[in-house]
């Protein structure tokens, strides 16, 4: 087994050292994972509705999955939306979390943040809520 210093030295696909790309300001080969549409891993399907990678806070509610882009969140900073039967309110708080909450019984969801094309693969039926935009 290698020594975990050497590993540290290995060069990756771009020449630097392991330990250069990890700590690097620089984007390595073509930009911020973040902003590229490539997924490193396979995912059992894709959806064009939002960028694979743009943020969603998802939840599960009145028996059917939504997910609230994070655009809209900053954008709007608070929206009401209707689930079934139920009046939510989503806030996004200064921290950066959101809170989901039923207005009229008061009960209140969590939701999870991952990137579109990670909540996708795992709730495939979800409804989708976002401004619209690029």
């Amino acid at each position: 087994m290698p020594r975990r210093d050497s590993l540290n030295r290995s060069r990756c696909r771009a020449g630097r050292t392991r330990q250069q790309a990890v700590h690097s300001p620089k984007p390595i080969r073509g930009g911020p994972y973040a902003q590229s549409a490539r997924i490193v891993f396979p995912v059992s399907g894709t959806d064009d509705r939002l960028h694979p990678k743009s943020a969603v806070f998802g939840a599960f509610i009145a028996a059917r999955y939504v997910a609230h882009s994070e655009r809209l969140l900053e954008s709007q900073g608070r929206i009401e939306d209707r689930l079934g039967e139920r009046q939510l309110a989503i806030q996004l708080q200064a921290d950066g979390s959101v809170t989901i909450r039923d207005r009229e019984s008061g009960e209140s969801f969590t939701p999870t943040r991952l990137f579109w094309f990670a909540w996708l693969a795992f709730h495939s039926d979800t409804e989708i809520r976002d401004t619209g935009g690029d």
